[in-house]
Order: structure tokens, then sequence, then C-alpha cells
């Protein structure tokens, strides 16, 4: 069994496998957690991998050094990967279909691509509008947002769960259940998923006020210098 563990740890690059193993889960750092965990998963050489926010609570550098392995072992495995994220980006770079879910219930899927450049969906679109992105300033539009609340737990829904947040919805969608409609590949579960991209925005895009020229500053200070204890010394 130790064996079997200290190999698993090796596949997840983790160089001093037997000093791992002898570490209590709060020695270690949450990179080294992360890995542990993924070697565990791997133990019984599963077809398919399921990755519940694999990378939450990583700083930018131990997180991608996380996906990269993960990428690697999907080579590696040729395992299948269920990778369940909040990170956009993430699963922008990380999967090939994606699909989006609103309040336990799956309302668009489909090739990664498609899906974030042409969403079919309210409730996709009003969320990577709500998505900075790369060369986006604050001063030349704003991010929209998505008004109202998820439904709260156990509460009976009787049409679209996204109908009281979203400003397509009619009578039907808040009577009648969408079906998942088939659009050629993908799917989505919306009554008017040709008029999705016409959503209004919540929030107006008006460019945000252009901030007044620097004033004089209230308080100045030179020549301040703050040192910092050792062992107790100053």
């Amino acid at each position: 069994a130790t064996d079997r563990a200290i190999a698993m740890l090796n596949r997840v690059r983790i160089s001093d496998p037997v000093s791992v193993m002898q570490r209590y889960p709060h020695q270690l750092s949450g990179g080294m957690q992360q890995r542990v965990a993924i070697a565990m998963a791997l133990a019984n050489d599963p077809s398919m991998l399921i990755l519940d926010e694999p990378t939450t609570g990583l700083d930018a550098t131990v997180e991608a050094e996380v996906l990269d392995l993960i990428a690697q072992l999907r080579q590696e495995l040729s395992a299948s990967i269920l990778f369940i994220s909040h990170n956009l980006a993430v699963v922008s770079n990380m999967c090939d279909r994606v699909g989006v879910l609103y309040a336990g219930m799956l309302v668009e899927e489909g090739p990664t691509e498609v899906v974030f450049n042409d969403p079919r969906h309210p409730y996709t679109v009003a969320l990577l509008r709500c998505l900075p992105r790369g060369g986006q300033r604050k001063d030349q539009g704003r991010l929209d947002t998505i008004p109202g609340f998820l439904p709260g737990i156990g509460v009976d829904i009787k049409g679209c769960a996204f109908a009281d947040r979203c400003a397509l919805a009619d009578d039907r969608c808040r009577s009648e259940l969408p079906p998942l409609y088939d659009l050629g590949g993908r799917l989505s579960r919306c009554f008017h998923h040709d008029k999705a991209q016409a959503l209004p925005r919540a929030t107006p895009s008006d460019v945000a006020p252009v901030p007044r020229a620097a004033a004089a500053p209230v308080l100045r200070v030179t020549g301040l210098n703050k040192t910092y204890a050792s062992h107790g010394h100053a």
C-alpha cells in the first residue's frame, strides 16, 4: 500500500512523497494538498476524474501549476475529466465542452468556444457580460449585472428558474419549464434562445465618468522610515 501511495504521489509530480506522507494536512501548502487529493483520486485508475473547484483558494502561480498537472494527467491517462468551476477563464482554457447550470439545472451545453462566443441562454449571456476581459478599460464601458437573486432552496419552481431575473421572460416562461432545445451540437433550455443575444442590459452601458485631474494631496510625508521587529528586537 505504501509503494502504491508513493507511486501515486510521484505521478502528480511530488518530489518527496515519503516526507509528504508523514505530514498532517495542515502542514502542507494549498497546492500540495490539491496534489495529494488528486493522487488519492487516481489510486483506482479511474476512467473519469471529477474535479470540483480544484483551484479554489490557490494563488495564481500554484493554480497554473495544478491546471498544468491536470492537463498532463488527462493526456497520460486518456481519462475524461469533469471540471466543475465558477472561474470562467479557467473553464474556457481547460474544457472542450461546457455546461452552464442555474439553480441546479442545466440551461445550456455545447462546445466551449461556441458557448462563450455565441451564448443562447439569457443566463449565459448575462453571466458573460459580467466578466472583465483583457484590454477592456473601466472608463470605456461598464460591465453588466444580473438583477435579483437565486431561487431559495426548496422553492417550487413552475417554469424557468431564471424567469424572475430575465428581461425576455413572458407568461409562458413563468408557467412552463422549457425543454432542452437541440440547436445542432449544442443545447439551450430557453423558449427564446434565438433572442438571447438581444437580452436588454440591466446596467446602462454608458461610459463611467472620467475622474477629475488629480488634486493637491491632503497630506504629504517625507523622510518616514518603518523598521519591523526581528526576534524580539526593534
